[in-house]
């Protein structure tokens, strides 16, 4: 016997004691040995031909149906049901060519040359004729299993298999163009996008102002034109290769015929690019993952010296072997698709492909066959024999596509069927539940609190959540409420903020695959608030920190601006800035960094409203002009537009929460009938409420700690404020319309906030909940509402100041005379200290409008999203 027919019938043998060891009973998970294992040429199975089992006869799987590979133990399901006309020429590497669950899968049928859709667990077709295959980019969403993304001229769009209808998700005012068609376009969070806009790459940051996903039912679409899109570009240039997103969205992988590119994305920066070099490939087969070790790599095979699978690290560079394939004697184009996400998440699947219609030849190690690899570790799982016959022909090539968790493995074979180009597809099934997501977290709000503040609900932004998904507070559980795969809540009681310092706020999915979160912080602060005077006749600004009682004196502005109060950087600490109506555009001095942010966004006559709209933590750009009554918004989180009539002449806007949502809503108050309208951020509402009247000035805050702002109005004839808390009573210590509120009336220990009177603006911070608001004092043109002791008004007396001097109109009282605030004397350590250092404590032009005192700097205390406290705030 010729050697070489001695190691025929060796391969043979152990071909024939692998299928009785391992056809039946074998864990669905393939083999790991690199011994040689030819398909059995007789039994339930043979390969064919030789053999008889072949699509159309007798025995061969009808679509839906299912058979164990007899070598490697696997369940395989026959999707399709194309025989005996030409196969699939869609199916690629791209994970998106599956929808998010793996329910679903894409694939360009042979009749129509359409974009038909399979259900992978019967095989029958249940949609067809979806768009954008051929003419842009195409891919499913990795989150919502309905939804399949296309470029439509100018425009990104979603297709709904449920309904099959389509929405615009964003338009470019560019046309979009192909990538490619190899990879995904989407990284495996749902967030990030590469698309090819006129030939240039650009990476879209799709959240909405709301925080949803582009695939979410309740995405709202960002402004036409550039917002989302992250600074930096490069030529979409590939030639016959192809760009691709990396699964984490750390960055994009461009193949232009031997080279390899990566573009890094910074999120914190917001940029992509520069792109950098990162060697060169044999060809452009191959795919892209994202690596449990934090790297993101290219895998491809190189064949000199022999055999290899290869992989390039994007992240750091270098190369290196992963898999060595040199014992297969024979090979043409290998075809490689990586998995996205958990559990699976290092594995990259690929196929071992040789012309081999009509002779068997010698049968080697790894030959026809489809494997995975780990490429942290070099692990493997052979899992099936393809038995794809006359490779040459493309629809034949088995082409490989995982779906986004690995848990199923798409390839196309004719299974020896040799007529007409044909072919169908077929899944591996590993078995098991699908391992779920890792969540993202991107913001947390409230993101500063108040120490001792009260329990409140925590809103946490993110994606990948789930029904299961837990809101952890310092790695304890808390009691959390599903949203949806973008939002969810978490009720965080009073004693996880009764002490300063920074929490720490993660999201847990559960086993199998989840796992933690990045964490967010939030800020738990000691109420302090600085006093702050802008003088426009120098327009300089005088700021006495309650940290240290040092004072500040720093120029900025022009004659002529408008000081406006905000966290613009969201630090936690208000910034300086003005708003020039001459120009329309704000000058912002950050406290985080110390540099210049100038925005035009306005015009003259426009009356400056900044709040944070948009719930990122940070005050927005916001506008409204009276002569039309809208409102015009610049989001700080995606630089989009929100443009909204809301109002009329006469009116005087008044954003803040009034519905608890973390985010301020567009509202105005209107003195000719006392009547507040609202238009809520979290549902659309409209709120509409009577509560003051003429000459009244509106104060919005939250006053009862429910972490939603109550109305409010202060009425300058008599000194009384009428709040109405968020249970629709007046709040204690206030005065409700026709009534009159007796120094005795309350309890509680004493408490302090303090009020800036000047030009009508009001400047206010809360103590701590339900503490009422009995009198107010002024110090130096300083108001100081106190709390009246539970000792001072059991028997009836009237509180005194510390500096001496009696308090000023109770309500539903008139005012006694008083000295002016110019002459009383100054004995409080702090005022003490500020005119020993020379700042000015009160000065005629303070008083007027032009150099009104019209607010007050926060130095590392809460903002106005605490729902316990809501220190400084203008109204």
């Amino acid at each position: 016997m010729r050697p070489k027919s001695r190691t025929l019938l060796a391969a043979l043998l152990l071909a024939a004691v692998a299928h009785a060891l391992f056809a039946t009973g074998v864990a669905a998970q393939g083999l790991t040995d690199t011994l040689s294992h030819q398909p059995p040429l007789t039994g339930p199975e043979p390969y064919s031909p030789g053999g008889i089992w072949l699509p159309g006869t007798g025995g061969f799987p009808a679509p839906g149906k299912t058979y164990v590979d007899p070598v490697f133990g696997t369940t395989i399901r026959r999707l399709t049901g194309m025989w005996p006309n030409p196969g699939d020429a869609a199916l690629y590497a791209k994970n998106g060519f599956w929808n998010a669950d793996g329910t679903r899968l894409a694939y360009s049928h042979s009749d129509t040359g359409t974009i038909h859709v399979t259900d992978t667990t019967t095989g029958q077709d249940v949609a067809s004729g979806l768009p954008g295959y051929g003419s842009s980019e195409v891919n499913f969403d990795p989150n919502f299993p309905d939804v399949w993304y296309y470029g439509s001229g100018t425009q990104l769009r979603k297709y709904l298999l449920s309904t099959g209808g389509t929405v615009v998700v964003k338009d470019f005012g560019q046309g979009i163009a192909n990538l490619g068609g190899t990879g995904d376009m989407v990284d495996n969070s749902g967030r990030y996008f590469v698309v090819n806009l006129s030939g240039q790459a650009f990476v879209w940051d799709g959240i909405d102002a709301n925080g949803r996903l582009p695939g979410d039912p309740a995405y709202v679409p960002q402004a036409a034109g550039s917002s989302g899109l992250l600074s930096g570009s490069f030529s979409a240039s590939f030639g016959g290769g192809y760009v691709t997103m990396a699964p984490d969205g750390s960055g994009v992988e461009m193949i232009g015929g031997a080279s390899v590119t990566w573009s890094p994305i910074s999120r914190t920066a917001g940029t992509f690019g520069p792109a950098v070099s990162r060697g060169s490939v044999e060809g452009d087969h191959g795919d892209i993952l994202s690596a449990s070790d934090g790297n993101t790599y290219h895998i491809y095979d190189l064949t000199s010296p022999g055999l290899r699978i290869m992989k390039t690290n994007l992240t750091r560079g270098g190369a290196s072997q992963v898999l060595d394939l040199s014992a297969l004697s024979v090979w043409d184009d290998l075809h490689f698709s990586c998995i996205s996400r958990g559990g699976n998440r290092d594995w990259c699947v690929f196929a071992t492909e040789t012309n081999l219609l009509s002779d068997l030849g010698s049968w080697s190690p790894w030959h026809q066959e489809i494997i995975m690899v780990n490429v942290v570790t070099g692990a493997f799982k052979r899992l099936a024999h393809h038995r794809s016959r006359e490779i040459n022909d493309y629809m034949r090539s088995p082409r490989v596509s995982a779906n986004w968790d690995g848990t199923k493995i798409a390839y196309a074979s004719s299974y020896g069927y040799d007529v007409n180009s044909y072919s169908d597809i077929f899944a591996i099934e590993l078995g098991g539940s699908s391992p779920g997501p890792l969540p993202a977290l991107t913001s947390v709000a409230p993101a500063h609190l108040v120490a001792g503040a009260a329990s409140l609900v925590l809103t946490v932004t993110g994606s990948n959540f789930g029904p299961t998904s837990v809101v952890q507070w310092n790695g304890a559980n808390r009691t959390t409420t599903f949203v949806s795969s973008t939002h969810l809540q978490a009720a965080v009681p009073a004693a996880d903020v009764a002490t300063p310092g920074a929490a720490q706020v993660t999201v847990v999915n559960p086993p199998p695959g989840g796992g933690t979160s990045v964490a967010q912080s939030v800020t738990i602060s000691v109420a302090m608030v600085d006093l702050g005077v802008y003088r426009a006749s120098t327009t300089k600004w005088y700021i006495l920190r309650a940290s240290d009682g040092s004072v500040q004196q720093v120029q900025w502005g022009a004659a002529g601006d408008i000081p406006v109060f905000g966290d613009f950087d969201g630090d936690g600490k208000a910034d300086l800035a003005v708003f020039r109506p001459s120009n329309g555009t704000w000058y912002v001095l950050r406290s985080s960094d110390g540099k210049l942010q100038q925005t035009q966004w306005g015009a003259a006559g426009d009356v400056p409203v900044p709040r944070d709209y948009d719930g990122d933590g940070k005050a927005d750009l916001a506008v409204f002009r009276p002569s039309t009554g809208i409102w015009y918004v610049l989001r700080s989180r995606d630089g989009s537009v929100q443009q909204a009539p809301w109002g009329l002449a006469g009116d005087q806007p008044v954003p803040a929460d009034y519905d608890g949502d973390g985010k301020a809503d567009l509202a105005v108050f209107r003195p000719s009938n006392g009547t507040w309208y609202v238009l809520r951020s979290s549902d659309g509402k409209l709120q509409q409420t009577q509560w003051g009247g003429a000459g009244d000035t509106p104060i919005p805050s939250d006053y009862d700690g429910a972490g939603k702002a109550n109305l409010a109005v202060f009425r300058p004839t008599n000194g009384t404020w009428y709040i109405l808390r968020s249970t629709g009573r007046p709040a204690p210590g206030a005065v409700a319309a026709g009534q009159r509120d007796s120094p005795g009336r309350g309890g509680g220990r004493a408490g302090v906030g303090r009020l800036a009177l000047g030009s009508g603006a009001i400047v206010r911070e809360r103590t701590a909940a339900n503490r009422r608001l009995s009198r107010v004092h002024e110090v130096g043109g300083w108001a100081e509402a106190r709390q009246a002791s539970p000792r001072a008004t059991r028997r009836g007396r009237r509180p005194r100041s510390p500096s001496g001097h009696g308090w000023g109109a109770e309500p539903g009282t008139i005012p006694r005379a008083r000295r002016p605030a110019t002459h009383r004397r100054h004995k409080s350590p702090r005022r003490r200290r500020a005119r020993a250092q020379g700042l000015p404590m009160r000065h005629a032009a303070d008083a007027r409008p032009n150099g009104a005192c019209h607010g007050a700097v926060e130095d590392g205390g809460s903002r106005g999203a605490a729902p316990a406290a809501s220190s400084f705030a203008l109204v």
